[in-house]
């Protein structure tokens, strides 16, 4: 019964071509023994190669080590290529400073994609089953999923950390049970890991106190939890192809950040706004960890009321950061650009004397008692000579009279903000100003002037401006 089911799982849903090298992992406990047994049944049908892969992870001790030996004397006994692997995961997750459980996994996947590259295999198939599957969708409630978590685990998708290879699940449909009873059925000997009964791990907790308890309630809770995930995964792949058909087109990707017109975002129904964060989120942090649906609600709703140029910390390095007309998630190492600004250090007050030259940051000022001659590259100010002139950034409470407003003047923050200078570079744009009035800002290629109808200038007594 369990073939036909396996069969027939990978033949809907085209989890394997013929004719290709299948990589399995196999630790020797019961699910992947099962696996293993199951596969060499189907192989001739299957029109495949097999290949094992058992990795050591330095746990256990001696019987990690018997662990091993136990799985290659069944493939010597079967006949079957293989490859041991070992990894030190207590050294890794202290290295990386993460959990024993994420540390084994994140060794046991890149032991697989090795031995998939070098077997030149394409697909690597696990033991997870449908009490696996049960567990996981539990672990995701637990700390606050959305749709991607409740569908839990795929039978088919690209390896984590790995897209060139594909990992295959061909028993998510069979549970503990049914394949404890085919091992008895069929003469396997199976290892027992003893740390699968360690509740300390959260896995092993929610498997051996939380399930049982839940049975109480519905003797079929496995079944009833894993329609739970076929139906969010039905409603998460309308929600994708409804992201794909209306959002993912106004979509910039970069492989450092993603961004969205911002308008788009705010125009959008809540689940694709949601599903823009997690699907940038994850391609970003190549889905090492999920945002929990807790946490993308209150990013939505701090989007909904966030100033233009502040930030939010998203976890893992990344970060979703407002502009005046996009939205950024990305790294926080990222530089933003500002290639459209000639930028000064903060705090910057240089004295200008006549007759003088400077150059800074590609601003080029000339202070000079002599007219110019025409040049339409550079802008040219007649100034009263006595007046004393700095470069330098702007200053609290500073006000600017621009041309163009009759006599009026505007706080300089107001008049950055109207021209959409991001936050970030408004203490770095360059002005030239007296002690008390600005005299010119300079936004990218253009010097901003202010109202001179105030100074007398002297032709005998003046100076001349100029910048570029």
């Amino acid at each position: 019964m369990i073939l036909k089911t396996v069969l027939r799982t990978i033949k809907h849903y085209k989890l394997l071509p013929t004719n290709q090298t299948l990589i399995i992992g196999v630790s020797g406990g019961t699910d992947s023994l099962a696996l293993l047994h199951i596969i060499v049944q189907l192989q001739a049908e299957l029109d495949i190669q097999i290949h094992i892969a058992t990795l050591n992870h330095g746990i256990r001790g001696h019987d990690s080590e018997a662990d091993v030996q136990f799985v290659e004397h069944i493939a010597q006994e079967w006949h079957i290529s293989y490859t041991v692997g070992y990894t030190d995961v207590p050294h890794l997750a202290q290295k990386e400073n993460i959990g024993i459980e994420d540390a084994a996994r994140q060794a046991r996947y890149q032991f697989l994609a090795d031995v998939a590259q070098q077997q030149d295999a394409k697909h690597i198939a696990v033991a997870h089953h449908a009490d696996d599957q049960a567990e996981t969708i539990l672990m995701h409630i637990i700390r606050g999923s959305g749709l991607k978590g409740l569908r839990g685990m795929s039978l088919s998708v690209p390896m984590p950390e790995h897209k060139n290879f594909t990992l295959i699940r061909p028993l998510l449909h069979i549970t503990r049970q049914e394949l404890e009873q085919y091992c008895v059925e069929n003469q396997l000997s199976p290892r027992h890991d003893a740390t699968n009964d360690d509740i300390n791990y959260q896995r092993n907790f929610i498997r051996h106190k939380i399930v049982p308890q839940l049975r109480q309630i519905n003797p079929n809770v496995v079944a009833s939890i894993q329609r739970l995930g076929n139906i969010a995964e039905v409603e998460d792949d309308y929600v994708t192809s409804q992201f794909e058909l209306v959002v993912m087109p106004y979509i910039l990707r970069e492989p450092r950040r993603w961004m969205l017109k911002f308008d788009i975002f705010t125009g959008i129904h809540d689940a694709l706004k949601r599903r823009f964060l997690l699907e940038a989120y994850d391609q970003l942090t190549l889905a090492t960890t999920l945002l929990e649906a807790n946490q993308v609600s209150r990013v939505i709703e701090w989007v909904s009321q966030a100033q233009v140029g502040t930030e939010i910390d998203l976890g893992q390095g990344i970060r979703l950061r407002t502009g005046y007309e996009d939205l950024y998630i990305e790294y926080k190492s990222e530089p933003i650009d500002s290639a459209n600004y000639r930028l000064i250090p903060t705090d910057t007050d240089i004295a200008l004397s006549v007759p003088s030259q400077l150059t800074l940051n590609r601003l080029q000022i000339e202070l000079s008692l002599e007219m110019p001659e025409k040049d339409d590259s550079r802008l040219s100010i007649p100034l009263p000579l006595d007046l004393a002139l700095s470069l330098r950034t702007r200053r609290d409470g500073e006000r600017f009279q621009p041309r163009g407003m009759g006599g009026r003047s505007k706080k300089i923050k107001e008049w950055m903000i109207d021209r959409k200078i991001p936050r970030q570079f408004r203490d770095q744009i360059p002005l030239i100003a007296t002690d008390e009035q600005i005299i010119a800002i300079c936004v990218g290629d253009k010097w901003h002037l202010a109202d001179f109808s105030q100074f007398i200038v002297n032709l005998n007594r003046q100076m001349y401006l100029i910048v570029n």
